[in-house]
Protein backbone atom coordinates (compact mmCIF):
# COMPACT_ATOMS: atom_id res chain seq x y z
CA UNK A 1 0.00 0.00 0.00
CA UNK A 2 2.43 2.60 1.01
CA UNK A 3 4.49 1.90 -1.53
CA UNK A 4 1.94 2.05 -4.46
CA UNK A 5 1.00 5.75 -2.60
CA UNK A 6 4.81 6.48 -3.09
CA UNK A 7 4.43 5.55 -6.55
CA UNK A 8 1.59 7.93 -7.65
CA UNK A 9 2.72 10.78 -6.00
CA UNK A 10 6.66 11.08 -6.01
CA UNK A 11 7.29 8.45 -8.66
CA UNK A 12 10.97 8.28 -9.52
CA UNK A 13 11.73 11.07 -7.56
CA UNK A 14 11.88 8.98 -4.71
CA UNK A 15 16.44 8.54 -4.87
CA UNK A 16 16.64 11.80 -2.71
CA UNK A 17 19.23 10.81 -0.08
CA UNK A 18 18.76 10.42 3.91
CA UNK A 19 17.79 11.55 5.83
CA UNK A 20 15.32 13.56 3.16
CA UNK A 21 14.35 10.07 1.44
CA UNK A 22 12.73 9.12 4.66
CA UNK A 23 10.99 12.46 5.19
CA UNK A 24 9.48 12.42 2.50
CA UNK A 25 8.34 8.83 2.79
CA UNK A 26 6.16 10.04 6.40
CA UNK A 27 4.90 13.54 4.31
CA UNK A 28 3.48 11.08 1.56
CA UNK A 29 1.56 9.15 4.33
CA UNK A 30 1.03 12.58 6.22
CA UNK A 31 -0.59 14.22 3.11
CA UNK A 32 -2.69 10.69 2.62
CA UNK A 33 -4.24 11.01 5.94
CA UNK A 34 -5.49 14.76 5.64
CA UNK A 35 -7.11 13.58 2.50
CA UNK A 36 -8.46 10.39 4.32
CA UNK A 37 -10.00 12.78 7.26
CA UNK A 38 -11.65 15.49 4.41
CA UNK A 39 -14.38 12.88 4.08
CA UNK A 40 -15.15 12.23 7.74
CA UNK A 41 -15.22 16.27 8.93
CA UNK A 42 -17.17 17.75 5.75
CA UNK A 43 -19.92 16.01 6.34
CA UNK A 44 -20.28 16.60 9.98
CA UNK A 45 -19.48 20.32 9.72
CA UNK A 46 -21.98 20.62 6.71
CA UNK A 47 -24.91 18.52 9.07
CA UNK A 48 -24.10 20.96 11.57
CA UNK A 49 -24.69 24.45 9.08
CA UNK A 50 -20.76 25.59 9.91
CA UNK A 51 -20.09 25.77 5.96
CA UNK A 52 -16.96 28.26 6.79
CA UNK A 53 -15.43 24.81 8.41
CA UNK A 54 -16.61 22.87 5.72
CA UNK A 55 -15.23 25.27 2.85
CA UNK A 56 -11.70 25.08 4.93
CA UNK A 57 -11.94 21.25 4.81
CA UNK A 58 -12.44 20.89 1.42
CA UNK A 59 -9.75 23.44 0.50
CA UNK A 60 -7.18 21.82 2.88
CA UNK A 61 -7.95 18.38 0.72
CA UNK A 62 -7.65 20.54 -2.73
CA UNK A 63 -3.83 21.97 -1.19
CA UNK A 64 -2.97 18.37 0.56
CA UNK A 65 -3.73 17.01 -3.07
CA UNK A 66 -2.12 19.13 -4.92
CA UNK A 67 1.13 19.61 -2.38
CA UNK A 68 1.46 15.69 -2.52
CA UNK A 69 1.64 15.69 -6.44
CA UNK A 70 4.37 18.94 -5.76
CA UNK A 71 7.00 15.88 -5.29
CA UNK A 72 6.37 14.75 -8.82
CA UNK A 73 6.61 18.32 -10.30
CA UNK A 74 10.08 18.47 -8.54
CA UNK A 75 9.42 21.01 -6.16
CA UNK A 76 11.68 21.28 -3.05
CA UNK A 77 11.18 18.27 -0.74
CA UNK A 78 11.66 20.66 2.08
CA UNK A 79 9.07 23.16 0.77
CA UNK A 80 6.35 20.91 0.05
CA UNK A 81 7.00 19.28 3.61
CA UNK A 82 6.69 22.89 5.37
CA UNK A 83 3.91 23.52 3.24
CA UNK A 84 2.15 20.72 4.14
CA UNK A 85 2.99 21.72 8.39
CA UNK A 86 1.67 24.86 7.93
CA UNK A 87 -1.95 23.44 5.85
CA UNK A 88 -2.67 21.34 8.70
CA UNK A 89 -1.50 23.87 11.36
CA UNK A 90 -4.01 26.53 9.40
CA UNK A 91 -6.61 24.24 9.31
CA UNK A 92 -6.82 23.64 13.10
CA UNK A 93 -7.07 27.11 13.67
CA UNK A 94 -9.10 28.03 11.04
CA UNK A 95 -11.61 25.77 11.97
CA UNK A 96 -11.31 26.24 15.76
CA UNK A 97 -11.83 29.99 15.03
CA UNK A 98 -15.39 29.57 13.74
CA UNK A 99 -16.30 26.66 16.05
CA UNK A 100 -15.47 27.77 19.50
CA UNK A 101 -11.93 28.82 20.21
CA UNK A 102 -10.61 27.43 22.72
CA UNK A 103 -13.12 24.80 23.13
CA UNK A 104 -13.29 24.08 19.74
CA UNK A 105 -12.58 20.02 19.12
CA UNK A 106 -10.06 21.11 16.08
CA UNK A 107 -7.40 22.32 19.12
CA UNK A 108 -7.58 18.83 20.17
CA UNK A 109 -5.56 18.25 16.71
CA UNK A 110 -2.87 20.77 18.43
CA UNK A 111 -0.45 18.66 20.22
CA UNK A 112 0.45 16.54 17.25
CA UNK A 113 1.46 19.97 15.19
CA UNK A 114 5.46 19.66 16.66
CA UNK A 115 5.23 15.87 16.82
CA UNK A 116 4.66 15.89 13.45
CA UNK A 117 7.19 18.61 12.48
CA UNK A 118 9.85 16.27 13.97
CA UNK A 119 9.31 13.36 11.58
CA UNK A 120 8.43 15.48 8.63
CA UNK A 121 11.11 18.17 8.89
CA UNK A 122 13.46 17.27 11.86
CA UNK A 123 14.20 18.05 15.60
CA UNK A 124 14.99 22.01 15.30
CA UNK A 125 11.87 22.47 12.88
CA UNK A 126 9.91 20.55 16.04
CA UNK A 127 11.19 23.22 18.27
CA UNK A 128 9.75 26.31 16.45
CA UNK A 129 6.60 24.45 15.55
CA UNK A 130 6.49 23.53 19.13
CA UNK A 131 6.59 27.27 20.16
CA UNK A 132 4.14 28.25 17.40
CA UNK A 133 1.49 25.35 18.72
CA UNK A 134 1.66 26.49 22.55
CA UNK A 135 1.27 30.69 21.52
CA UNK A 136 -1.70 29.33 19.28
CA UNK A 137 -3.01 27.53 22.82
CA UNK A 138 -2.38 30.55 24.88
CA UNK A 139 -3.91 33.22 22.49
CA UNK A 140 -6.69 31.21 22.30
CA UNK A 141 -6.85 30.51 25.77
CA UNK A 142 -6.65 34.78 26.79
CA UNK A 143 -9.39 35.52 23.87
CA UNK A 144 -11.63 33.40 25.48
CA UNK A 145 -10.61 34.48 28.99
CA UNK A 146 -10.86 38.55 27.74
CA UNK A 147 -14.08 37.64 26.29
CA UNK A 148 -13.35 38.08 22.94
CA UNK A 149 -15.76 36.76 20.93
CA UNK A 150 -15.56 33.69 18.92
CA UNK A 151 -18.09 31.85 16.42
CA UNK A 152 -19.58 29.20 17.46
CA UNK A 153 -21.16 27.68 14.14
CA UNK A 154 -21.39 23.85 16.22
CA UNK A 155 -23.89 22.97 18.64
CA UNK A 156 -25.64 20.39 20.74
CA UNK A 157 -25.09 16.47 19.95
CA UNK A 158 -23.04 17.37 16.73
CA UNK A 159 -20.50 19.26 19.05
CA UNK A 160 -19.88 15.64 21.19
CA UNK A 161 -19.41 13.85 18.08
CA UNK A 162 -16.75 15.87 16.44
CA UNK A 163 -14.74 15.82 19.74
CA UNK A 164 -15.44 11.80 19.63
CA UNK A 165 -14.11 11.60 16.23
CA UNK A 166 -10.95 14.20 17.14
CA UNK A 167 -10.26 12.08 19.60
CA UNK A 168 -10.16 9.09 17.51
CA UNK A 169 -8.36 10.84 14.74
CA UNK A 170 -6.03 12.12 17.43
CA UNK A 171 -5.46 8.08 17.78
CA UNK A 172 -5.55 6.93 14.39
CA UNK A 173 -3.26 9.48 13.16
CA UNK A 174 -0.47 9.14 16.27
CA UNK A 175 -0.53 4.96 15.45
CA UNK A 176 -0.18 5.75 11.52
CA UNK A 177 2.94 7.83 12.36
CA UNK A 178 4.52 5.34 14.67
CA UNK A 179 3.96 2.90 12.19
CA UNK A 180 5.29 4.73 9.22
CA UNK A 181 8.16 5.48 11.68
CA UNK A 182 9.07 1.96 12.56
CA UNK A 183 8.83 0.96 8.79
CA UNK A 184 11.03 3.78 7.81
CA UNK A 185 13.79 2.96 10.75
CA UNK A 186 13.11 -0.89 9.67
CA UNK A 187 13.95 0.61 6.33
CA UNK A 188 17.12 2.78 7.29
CA UNK A 189 18.62 -0.28 8.96
CA UNK A 190 17.88 -2.33 6.11
CA UNK A 191 20.40 0.20 3.97
CA UNK A 192 22.54 0.75 6.90
CA UNK A 193 23.17 -3.41 6.83
CA UNK A 194 23.46 -3.76 3.03
CA UNK A 195 25.96 -0.58 3.57
CA UNK A 196 27.89 -2.37 6.01
CA UNK A 197 28.26 -5.84 3.80
CA UNK A 198 29.26 -3.61 1.14
CA UNK A 199 31.80 -2.36 3.39
CA UNK A 200 32.70 -5.66 4.45
CA UNK A 201 33.16 -7.02 0.76
CA UNK A 202 34.81 -3.89 0.05
CA UNK A 203 37.60 -4.37 2.97
CA UNK A 204 37.98 -7.77 1.98
CA UNK A 205 38.61 -6.98 -1.31
CA UNK A 206 41.00 -4.49 -0.57
CA UNK A 207 42.92 -7.05 1.74
CA UNK A 208 42.93 -9.22 -1.02
CA UNK A 209 44.12 -6.77 -3.63
CA UNK A 210 46.85 -6.24 -1.49
CA UNK A 211 47.92 -9.60 -0.75
CA UNK A 212 48.02 -10.51 -4.55
CA UNK A 213 49.51 -7.16 -5.37
CA UNK A 214 52.38 -8.06 -2.99
CA UNK A 215 53.18 -11.63 -4.44
CA UNK A 216 53.05 -10.02 -7.78
CA UNK A 217 55.00 -7.25 -7.36
CA UNK A 218 57.65 -8.31 -4.89
CA UNK A 219 57.94 -11.84 -7.03
CA UNK A 220 59.91 -10.81 -9.73
CA UNK A 221 62.13 -8.19 -7.62
CA UNK A 222 62.59 -10.99 -6.04
CA UNK A 223 64.17 -12.92 -8.89
CA UNK A 224 66.28 -9.47 -9.49
CA UNK A 225 67.58 -8.73 -6.39
CA UNK A 226 68.69 -12.70 -6.00
CA UNK A 227 70.10 -12.84 -9.39
CA UNK A 228 71.89 -10.20 -8.76
CA UNK A 229 73.22 -10.43 -5.98
CA UNK A 230 74.50 -14.59 -7.32
CA UNK A 231 76.03 -12.78 -10.17
CA UNK A 232 77.96 -10.81 -7.79
CA UNK A 233 79.54 -13.11 -5.95
CA UNK A 234 81.67 -14.72 -9.45
CA UNK A 235 84.40 -13.12 -10.75
CA UNK A 236 83.59 -10.14 -12.41
CA UNK A 237 85.37 -7.00 -13.30
CA UNK A 238 85.21 -3.66 -11.11
CA UNK A 239 83.25 -2.22 -13.80
CA UNK A 240 80.57 -5.03 -14.06
CA UNK A 241 80.62 -5.00 -10.45
CA UNK A 242 79.57 -1.44 -10.20
CA UNK A 243 77.08 -1.99 -12.55
CA UNK A 244 75.42 -5.04 -11.06
CA UNK A 245 75.59 -2.94 -7.67
CA UNK A 246 73.72 -0.38 -9.23
CA UNK A 247 70.92 -2.87 -10.53
CA UNK A 248 70.85 -3.99 -6.94
CA UNK A 249 70.52 -0.86 -5.14
CA UNK A 250 67.99 0.12 -7.96
CA UNK A 251 65.84 -3.41 -7.16
CA UNK A 252 66.18 -3.22 -3.72
CA UNK A 253 65.12 0.31 -3.61
CA UNK A 254 61.46 -0.82 -5.94
CA UNK A 255 61.19 -3.00 -3.06
CA UNK A 256 61.11 -0.31 -0.54
CA UNK A 257 58.86 1.74 -2.31
CA UNK A 258 56.49 -1.61 -2.61
CA UNK A 259 56.92 -2.00 1.12
CA UNK A 260 55.84 1.80 1.65
CA UNK A 261 52.62 2.51 -0.57
CA UNK A 262 51.61 -1.70 0.81
CA UNK A 263 51.76 0.25 4.23
CA UNK A 264 49.97 3.50 3.49
CA UNK A 265 46.96 1.09 2.01
CA UNK A 266 47.03 -1.32 5.19
CA UNK A 267 47.45 1.50 7.35
CA UNK A 268 44.10 2.98 5.48
CA UNK A 269 42.11 -0.45 5.69
CA UNK A 270 43.30 -1.66 9.54
CA UNK A 271 45.11 -1.88 12.10
CA UNK A 272 48.15 -3.59 11.19
CA UNK A 273 49.32 -7.19 13.05
CA UNK A 274 52.61 -6.66 15.02
CA UNK A 275 54.68 -9.67 14.63
CA UNK A 276 57.06 -10.31 17.76
CA UNK A 277 60.41 -11.45 17.05
CA UNK A 278 63.89 -11.56 18.54
CA UNK A 279 66.60 -9.96 17.17
CA UNK A 280 70.07 -8.50 17.83
CA UNK A 281 70.11 -5.11 18.20
CA UNK A 282 73.16 -3.68 17.35
CA UNK A 283 73.38 -6.55 14.10
CA UNK A 284 69.82 -5.02 12.79
CA UNK A 285 71.00 -1.18 13.07
CA UNK A 286 73.85 -1.85 11.52
CA UNK A 287 72.22 -3.94 8.68
CA UNK A 288 69.28 -0.98 8.39
CA UNK A 289 72.32 1.56 8.02
CA UNK A 290 74.16 -0.49 5.18
CA UNK A 291 71.39 -1.30 3.15
CA UNK A 292 70.49 1.95 3.06
CA UNK A 293 73.89 3.67 2.63
CA UNK A 294 75.40 0.96 0.24
CA UNK A 295 75.00 3.62 -2.53
CA UNK A 296 76.50 6.88 -0.57
CA UNK A 297 79.84 8.70 -1.64
CA UNK A 298 81.78 7.88 1.64
CA UNK A 299 84.04 11.08 0.33
CA UNK A 300 81.34 13.44 0.89
CA UNK A 301 78.93 11.77 3.58
CA UNK A 302 80.00 10.23 6.44
CA UNK A 303 77.35 7.19 8.20
CA UNK A 304 77.99 5.80 11.31
CA UNK A 305 75.78 4.09 14.26
CA UNK A 306 76.71 4.35 18.32
CA UNK A 307 74.57 2.05 20.45
CA UNK A 308 74.95 2.92 23.99
CA UNK A 309 76.16 0.44 26.17
CA UNK A 310 73.04 -0.10 28.17
CA UNK A 311 71.32 -1.41 25.10
CA UNK A 312 70.54 -5.31 25.60
CA UNK A 313 71.86 -7.53 23.04
CA UNK A 314 68.36 -9.42 22.40
CA UNK A 315 65.30 -7.71 22.09
CA UNK A 316 61.65 -8.96 21.46
CA UNK A 317 59.77 -6.76 18.94
CA UNK A 318 58.52 -6.25 15.07
CA UNK A 319 61.54 -6.39 13.52
CA UNK A 320 60.42 -6.00 9.98
CA UNK A 321 58.16 -2.72 11.31
CA UNK A 322 61.37 -1.28 12.93
CA UNK A 323 63.55 -1.76 10.19
CA UNK A 324 61.04 -0.10 7.77
CA UNK A 325 60.61 2.94 10.14
CA UNK A 326 64.39 3.51 10.70
CA UNK A 327 65.13 2.59 7.07
CA UNK A 328 62.91 5.13 5.82
CA UNK A 329 64.49 7.88 8.17
CA UNK A 330 68.15 6.98 7.51
CA UNK A 331 66.29 7.42 3.19
CA UNK A 332 65.06 10.94 4.48
CA UNK A 333 68.35 11.58 6.14
CA UNK A 334 70.71 10.97 3.35
CA UNK A 335 68.48 12.28 0.66
CA UNK A 336 68.57 15.51 2.52
CA UNK A 337 71.95 15.37 3.69
CA UNK A 338 74.83 17.05 0.20
CA UNK A 339 77.34 16.46 2.75
CA UNK A 340 78.02 16.07 6.63
CA UNK A 341 76.85 13.10 8.08
CA UNK A 342 74.03 10.92 8.89
CA UNK A 343 74.82 9.30 12.48
CA UNK A 344 72.09 6.63 13.81
CA UNK A 345 72.22 6.38 17.67
CA UNK A 346 69.88 4.35 19.79
CA UNK A 347 70.04 4.16 23.88
CA UNK A 348 67.74 2.62 26.37
CA UNK A 349 65.01 5.69 28.24
CA UNK A 350 63.40 3.25 30.46
CA UNK A 351 63.49 -0.17 32.22
CA UNK A 352 61.41 -2.55 34.22
CA UNK A 353 62.18 -5.64 34.62
CA UNK A 354 62.23 -7.32 31.24
CA UNK A 355 60.68 -4.54 29.55
CA UNK A 356 62.28 -1.60 27.91
CA UNK A 357 62.09 1.25 25.51
CA UNK A 358 64.62 1.88 23.23
CA UNK A 359 65.09 5.43 21.17
CA UNK A 360 66.37 5.45 17.96
CA UNK A 361 67.89 9.39 16.64
CA UNK A 362 68.84 9.87 13.15
CA UNK A 363 70.24 12.92 12.92
CA UNK A 364 71.65 14.34 9.38
CA UNK A 365 73.71 17.48 8.92
CA UNK A 366 71.37 18.30 5.81
CA UNK A 367 69.31 21.32 4.86
CA UNK A 368 66.93 21.14 7.84
CA UNK A 369 63.23 22.45 7.85
CA UNK A 370 61.71 25.58 9.03
CA UNK A 371 59.88 25.98 11.60
CA UNK A 372 56.45 26.42 10.44
CA UNK A 373 56.89 23.38 8.24
CA UNK A 374 57.53 20.76 10.93
CA UNK A 375 54.38 20.42 12.33
CA UNK A 376 52.88 19.00 8.37
CA UNK A 377 55.78 16.82 7.85
CA UNK A 378 54.09 13.89 9.02
CA UNK A 379 51.20 14.42 6.86
CA UNK A 380 51.08 12.09 3.61
CA UNK A 381 52.85 13.45 0.85
CA UNK A 382 54.18 16.55 2.86
CA UNK A 383 57.17 18.20 1.74
CA UNK A 384 58.74 21.73 3.09
CA UNK A 385 57.94 23.20 -0.23
CA UNK A 386 57.47 22.59 -4.00
CA UNK A 387 60.88 22.93 -4.53
CA UNK A 388 61.82 20.16 -2.55
CA UNK A 389 59.95 17.33 -4.38
CA UNK A 390 61.96 18.63 -7.52
CA UNK A 391 65.39 19.29 -6.03
CA UNK A 392 65.23 15.71 -4.06
CA UNK A 393 62.62 13.60 -5.50
CA UNK A 394 60.34 11.83 -3.16
CA UNK A 395 56.74 10.95 -2.53
CA UNK A 396 56.77 12.52 1.07
CA UNK A 397 55.41 9.02 2.11
CA UNK A 398 58.42 8.18 4.26
CA UNK A 399 57.79 10.08 7.97
CA UNK A 400 54.14 9.20 7.52
CA UNK A 401 54.89 5.92 7.42
CA UNK A 402 57.01 6.32 9.79
CA UNK A 403 54.62 8.25 12.36
CA UNK A 404 51.91 5.62 11.76
CA UNK A 405 54.18 2.48 12.65
CA UNK A 406 55.60 3.86 15.70
CA UNK A 407 52.04 4.90 16.98
CA UNK A 408 50.81 1.43 16.33
CA UNK A 409 53.91 -0.02 18.20
CA UNK A 410 52.93 2.27 21.27
CA UNK A 411 55.73 4.40 20.46
CA UNK A 412 56.47 8.22 20.17
CA UNK A 413 58.11 9.62 16.90
CA UNK A 414 58.79 13.86 16.91
CA UNK A 415 61.42 15.94 14.83
CA UNK A 416 64.27 18.79 15.64
CA UNK A 417 64.95 20.70 12.76
CA UNK A 418 67.33 23.93 11.91
CA UNK A 419 66.84 25.45 8.45
CA UNK A 420 70.42 24.53 7.10
CA UNK A 421 71.96 23.02 10.47
CA UNK A 422 70.32 20.03 9.95
CA UNK A 423 67.39 17.32 11.22
CA UNK A 424 67.51 14.88 13.93
CA UNK A 425 64.02 12.33 13.74
CA UNK A 426 63.25 10.84 16.86
CA UNK A 427 61.47 8.06 17.90
CA UNK A 428 60.91 5.41 20.66
CA UNK A 429 59.36 1.91 20.79
CA UNK A 430 58.49 -0.49 23.33
CA UNK A 431 60.34 -4.07 23.38
CA UNK A 432 60.90 -7.19 25.90
CA UNK A 433 64.55 -8.25 27.00
CA UNK A 434 65.14 -11.94 25.83
CA UNK A 435 66.66 -13.47 28.41
CA UNK A 436 67.73 -16.02 26.03
CA UNK A 437 70.14 -14.14 24.25
CA UNK A 438 73.56 -15.06 26.65
CA UNK A 439 73.34 -18.66 25.17
CA UNK A 440 72.33 -17.43 21.95
CA UNK A 441 74.12 -17.52 18.82
CA UNK A 442 75.02 -14.17 16.98
CA UNK A 443 73.24 -13.06 13.75
CA UNK A 444 75.70 -13.75 11.26
CA UNK A 445 77.29 -11.08 9.25
CA UNK A 446 77.96 -10.53 5.63
CA UNK A 447 81.63 -11.36 6.71
CA UNK A 448 80.26 -14.95 8.15
CA UNK A 449 78.28 -15.51 5.22
CA UNK A 450 81.96 -15.11 2.41
CA UNK A 451 83.62 -17.30 5.52
CA UNK A 452 83.58 -21.63 6.13
CA UNK A 453 80.03 -20.63 7.93
CA UNK A 454 79.72 -23.71 10.17
CA UNK A 455 77.31 -25.02 8.78
CA UNK A 456 76.86 -28.60 8.77
CA UNK A 457 78.12 -30.22 5.36
CA UNK A 458 75.38 -31.98 2.97
CA UNK A 459 72.26 -30.26 4.15
CA UNK A 460 69.57 -31.58 2.08
CA UNK A 461 67.18 -29.08 1.85
CA UNK A 462 63.70 -29.01 -0.76
CA UNK A 463 62.56 -25.77 -1.77
CA UNK A 464 58.85 -25.83 -2.80
CA UNK A 465 58.04 -22.79 -5.29
CA UNK A 466 56.25 -22.80 -8.60
CA UNK A 467 58.08 -20.01 -10.09
CA UNK A 468 60.71 -21.21 -12.49
CA UNK A 469 63.24 -17.95 -11.52
CA UNK A 470 62.93 -18.36 -7.43
CA UNK A 471 63.85 -22.11 -8.18
CA UNK A 472 67.11 -21.47 -10.23
CA UNK A 473 67.75 -18.34 -7.58
CA UNK A 474 67.38 -20.94 -4.34
CA UNK A 475 69.56 -23.07 -6.00
CA UNK A 476 72.09 -20.87 -6.77
CA UNK A 477 72.23 -19.74 -3.55
CA UNK A 478 71.73 -22.03 -1.18
CA UNK A 479 74.63 -24.38 -3.64
CA UNK A 480 77.23 -21.51 -2.74
CA UNK A 481 76.47 -22.77 0.71
CA UNK A 482 77.31 -26.42 0.09
CA UNK A 483 73.62 -27.18 0.65
CA UNK A 484 72.35 -30.21 -1.80
CA UNK A 485 68.86 -29.02 -3.39
CA UNK A 486 66.24 -31.03 -4.82
CA UNK A 487 62.94 -28.53 -6.02
CA UNK A 488 59.42 -29.36 -6.28
CA UNK A 489 56.92 -27.22 -8.21
CA UNK A 490 53.56 -27.25 -6.68
CA UNK A 491 52.79 -28.66 -2.96
CA UNK A 492 51.58 -32.56 -4.08
CA UNK A 493 55.08 -33.08 -5.38
CA UNK A 494 56.54 -31.81 -2.34
CA UNK A 495 54.29 -33.62 -0.40
CA UNK A 496 55.64 -37.01 -2.93
CA UNK A 497 59.48 -36.01 -2.07
CA UNK A 498 59.11 -35.75 1.68
CA UNK A 499 57.51 -38.91 1.85
CA UNK A 500 60.73 -40.97 -0.36
CA UNK A 501 63.27 -38.45 0.74
CA UNK A 502 65.11 -37.47 3.78
CA UNK A 503 65.43 -33.95 4.03
CA UNK A 504 66.91 -31.42 6.62
CA UNK A 505 64.83 -27.96 6.26
CA UNK A 506 61.75 -27.29 3.68
CA UNK A 507 61.84 -23.92 2.22
CA UNK A 508 57.69 -23.49 1.38
CA UNK A 509 56.59 -20.65 -0.98
CA UNK A 510 52.93 -19.97 -0.07
CA UNK A 511 50.80 -18.74 -2.99
CA UNK A 512 50.92 -21.88 -5.51
CA UNK A 513 48.18 -23.06 -8.17
CA UNK A 514 46.31 -25.52 -6.89
CA UNK A 515 47.67 -26.39 -3.53
CA UNK A 516 49.16 -23.64 -1.89
CA UNK A 517 51.97 -23.59 1.23
CA UNK A 518 49.43 -23.72 3.84
CA UNK A 519 47.57 -26.63 2.57
CA UNK A 520 50.65 -28.38 1.69
CA UNK A 521 52.19 -27.95 5.15
CA UNK A 522 49.21 -29.09 6.95
CA UNK A 523 49.36 -32.58 4.60
CA UNK A 524 53.16 -33.10 5.54
CA UNK A 525 52.38 -32.17 9.42
CA UNK A 526 49.30 -35.31 9.47
CA UNK A 527 51.84 -37.81 7.71
CA UNK A 528 54.11 -36.84 10.36
CA UNK A 529 51.94 -37.46 13.19
CA UNK A 530 53.01 -40.61 15.39
CA UNK A 531 56.52 -40.37 14.19
CA UNK A 532 59.55 -39.31 15.81
CA UNK A 533 60.62 -37.28 12.61
CA UNK A 534 59.53 -33.50 12.18
CA UNK A 535 61.15 -31.73 9.34
CA UNK A 536 61.48 -27.64 9.91
CA UNK A 537 59.21 -25.76 6.91
CA UNK A 538 60.29 -22.34 6.69
CA UNK A 539 58.08 -20.13 4.65
CA UNK A 540 59.67 -17.74 1.66
CA UNK A 541 57.01 -16.01 0.43
CA UNK A 542 56.19 -12.00 -1.40
CA UNK A 543 53.26 -11.76 1.20
CA UNK A 544 54.53 -9.02 3.36
CA UNK A 545 51.11 -8.19 4.25
CA UNK A 546 50.00 -7.30 8.19
CA UNK A 547 49.59 -11.05 10.26
CA UNK A 548 50.96 -12.88 7.11
CA UNK A 549 54.00 -14.18 9.48
CA UNK A 550 51.02 -14.79 12.36
CA UNK A 551 49.37 -17.05 9.80
CA UNK A 552 52.72 -18.88 8.82
CA UNK A 553 53.29 -19.69 12.07
CA UNK A 554 49.82 -20.55 13.05
CA UNK A 555 50.00 -23.19 10.05
CA UNK A 556 53.02 -24.89 11.84
CA UNK A 557 55.51 -23.47 10.33
CA UNK A 558 58.68 -22.85 12.07
CA UNK A 559 60.01 -19.64 10.24
CA UNK A 560 59.17 -16.96 7.53
CA UNK A 561 61.05 -15.24 5.02
CA UNK A 562 60.04 -12.23 3.10
CA UNK A 563 60.81 -12.10 -0.45
CA UNK A 564 63.38 -9.92 -1.38
CA UNK A 565 65.64 -12.92 -0.45
CA UNK A 566 69.37 -12.42 0.02
CA UNK A 567 71.89 -14.55 0.97
CA UNK A 568 72.33 -13.56 4.49
CA UNK A 569 68.86 -14.39 5.06
CA UNK A 570 69.48 -17.76 4.13
CA UNK A 571 72.40 -17.76 6.11
CA UNK A 572 70.13 -16.59 9.07
CA UNK A 573 67.62 -19.41 8.73
CA UNK A 574 70.04 -21.89 9.00
CA UNK A 575 72.00 -20.52 12.19
CA UNK A 576 68.83 -20.23 13.83
CA UNK A 577 67.59 -23.74 12.33
CA UNK A 578 70.72 -25.21 14.24
CA UNK A 579 72.67 -26.37 11.11
CA UNK A 580 76.18 -25.51 12.61
CA UNK A 581 78.73 -27.48 13.52
CA UNK A 582 79.28 -25.32 16.80
CA UNK A 583 77.20 -22.31 18.26
CA UNK A 584 78.62 -18.78 17.16
CA UNK A 585 79.34 -16.97 20.68
CA UNK A 586 78.21 -13.48 21.15
CA UNK A 587 81.39 -10.95 20.86
CA UNK A 588 81.04 -7.37 21.89
CA UNK A 589 80.63 -5.35 19.44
Amino acid sequence: MQQALLDLFVGDSLSYKEPTRTQTVRAVMFGVSLLVWVPVFVPAYALAGAWTATAIFLVTGSISALGLFAFRWGVSPRAVRIGLMFLFWGTIVGVAFVSGGIEAPALLWLPAVPIIAVLLIGPPAGLRWLILSCGTAIAFFFAHQNGVTIRQEVHGAILLWLHLASLCGIIICATTLTIVFKQSEAAVQGHLKEALHRADAGSRAKSEFLTKMSHELRTPINGIVGMVELALTNEVNPEQRGYLQSAKEAAEGLARIVDNVLSVAEGDSAPIVLQQTKFHVRDFVTRTMESSSSQVDSTKLKVSTIVAPGVPEMVVGDRDRLAQVLGNLIDNGLKFTNQGEVTVTVDVISRQRDSLELRFSVCDTGIGIAKDQQERMFEMFAQADSSTSRSYGGAGLGLTIAKSLVNQMKGQIWLDSEPDQGTTVTFTVPVTLDRTAISLRKEPSDQVVEANLGLKPGLRILVVDDNRVNQILMRGLLEKLGCEISIASDGPDAISRTDREAFDLVLMDIEMPGMDGFETTARIRLREAGTNSRIPIIAFTANIVAGYERRCREADMDGYLGKPIQLKDLVDVLFRCGFSDAPIASTPE
